[in-house]
């Protein structure tokens, strides 16, 4: 809430963003919400340079989630 009313105050936009090269962090995201199924993402990125493919440009290299990581929320998507 903090950052949309910091957003509602400023006259113009601003935009953040740095080169797909540099991105090496890995963001997890799992979700079950109203469904029938649950989303659990190990992986983004990709290591290949398929000329047809936007995804390393669009998402950098190929970065995983920890192990222990992946297997706490899929028991905790389980248990739902």
């Amino acid at each position: 809430r903090q950052f949309l009313s910091d957003l509602r105050k400023r006259p113009e936009a601003e935009v953040h963003a740095c080169e797909i090269h540099d991105v090496d962090q890995y963001h997890a995201a799992y979700s079950m919400g109203d469904r029938t199924r649950a989303f659990l993402k190990v992986q983004d990125g990709c290591d290949y340079v398929c000329t047809y493919c936007t995804i390393p440009m669009a998402r950098g290299v190929s970065r995983s989630a920890p192990l222990d990581q992946v297997v706490a929320q899929a028991r905790e998507l389980a248990a739902q």
